[in-house]
Order: C-alpha cells, then sequence, then structure tokens
C-alpha cells in the first residue's frame, strides 16, 4: 500500500493494490472462503435466504478453526494499524482509503474499523463475514462504498453493504470467461467508465481510455479546441516510449 498525501489541504489517501500473485489470491480465499461458502449455499437450498440472518455467526464459527499462521495474512491488520497511527499523529484533517480488487476489499474492512472513509473497485464486501473482520453492519452501511462492474464476480463475494454502484464493463470479448477476466483486471477499464459516464470535470481525461478501450474522444476544453485529442496524447505516449528504452 501507498501514502498519497495532500500537505496544504491537510488530507491523507491510502491506496492498496489488488491481487498480484498467488500467495495474494491464497489470501483472497482464506478471508472470503467463509462467505462464499455461505452464498453457495443459500443459492442451491430451498428458502436458503431464511438463513441470511445467522450466516455471519456460522463464519464467524469457522474462523476460529483457522489456524494461527493463516490469521497472520490478514493485510487489513496491518492498514488498519497503520491508520490509527495516521490519526493519532493528528497530521491531517481527512484521511481515506481506497484499492482495487483485494485491495479494495482491505479498504473496506479498515475503513469500518477506523472510522474512515472506504472505497473499493471492484472490492469483495464484508457483511456476511463482519464478525470475522471484527465491523458491525452500521459502520459498514456508513463508511464504505464499492464500485461494482457489470460481468466481474470479484464484488459479488460476500453481501454488499448499503453503499454501492454498479456501473458498465463496455469490452467487447465474445468469449463470456474472457469478459469476467477483462471486467475485473487491474482496474483501469472501471477508471475510464468512471471517467466517461460521470465526467472528468477539472481532471485531465486518459488517453488510454480512448486508444486502448475504446471509448469516445472527450470534449476539448476550451482553449484546446484546435488540437486533436491525438495531438495532445502524442507528448505522453513519447515519454512512456522512452522510458521503456
Amino acid at each position: 500500500y501507498k501514502l498519497i498525501t495532500f500537505p496544504s489541504e491537510k488530507e491523507a489517501i491510502v491506496t492498496i493494490r489488488g491481487s498480484n500473485d498467488q500467495i495474494d489470491w491464497m489470501v483472497d480465499a482464506k478471508m472470503w472462503l467463509g462467505a462464499l461458502l455461505m452464498q453457495w449455499l443459500r443459492f442451491f437450498m430451498p428458502m436458503g435466504y431464511i438463513w441470511t440472518p445467522m450466516m455471519h455467526t456460522l463464519i464467524d464459527a469457522m474462523t476460529i478453526l483457522e489456524s494461527n499462521t493463516a490469521n497472520d495474512f490478514s493485510y487489513y491488520k496491518e492498514t488498519t494499524k497503520f491508520i490509527q497511527q495516521l490519526q493519532e499523529s493528528k497530521d491531517y484533517k481527512t484521511i481515506q482509503i481506497t484499492g482495487h480488487s483485494l485491495g479494495g476489499g482491505v479498504a473496506l474492512i479498515s475503513a469500518a474499523q477506523t472510522g474512515v472513509a472506504g472505497i473499493g473497485v471492484s472490492a469483495p464486501n464484508a457483511k456476511l463475514s463482519r464478525n470475522k473482520f471484527g465491523v458491525s453492519v452500521e459502520a459498514l452501511n456508513q463508511r464504505t462504498f464499492n464500485i461494482i462492474p457489470d460481468f466481474d464476480i470479484v464484488p459479488r463475494a460476500d453481501d454488499v453493504a448499503r453503499n454501492f454502484q454498479k456501473i458498465e464493463c463496455r469490452d467487447s470479448s465474445k468469449s463470456f470467461v474472457q469478459k469476467m477476466i477483462n471486467c475485473h483486471d487491474t482496474g483501469r477499464l472501471q477508471l475510464c467508465e468512471l471517467l466517461y459516464s460521470c465526467g472528468t470535470h477539472n481532471r485531465p481525461a486518459l488517453c488510454d481510455c480512448v486508444t486502448e478501450f475504446g471509448f469516445p474522444q472527450p470534449t476539448p476544453k476550451k482553449g484546446y479546441e484546435n488540437l486533436s485529442f491525438a495531438e495532445l496524447c502524442a507528448p505522453a505516449y513519447e515519454q512512456l516510449e522512452k522510458s521503456k528504452e
């Protein structure tokens, strides 16, 4: 994870990357296996929904059986401790935490534990696993927000809290499996979707949104009407090519 600060505004943002290797995927499975099992049972059992109010207790019971070694790989404990240190320092008026995929799930948990605002992108949720993670439904409802792209199965893990936003995934893959992979991926496609749907306002439009993902070219700002989007993006791509040499 990384800390991004804005000293003039006394604002801090903790960003957490998503799954990057096999160990991360093992952590994913360990943290949300109980919730996935409960969701699977609820789907296939007749009137399975009636068990929802007690599923968090069943998941808590399953957690007791986990080894101490497995428990040591709970990344959210480290990020929660880091945020608490930031809070105790009194250096920042505003602290936020965000992440993608596993990083988003960790962000939601740490946000609910510390009371800061947490935003997950394609993040697994924590409502069914709340006892396991030591958070309340009220904290998840008040302090967390999850962005859920179409076709992405990861943010379907566990039950969502109150605040979430479903967004489109404009992936052109014909294979459903490939579409699921692309709609989760690294988070860049989701960012482009947010910029396109909500508008960039004073933020710059990303060149990759047009060149790589096929989004329409943005409307030029006042004073830049004589330059094409390709001309404006050219310096960025030239700098990128030089960095690869």
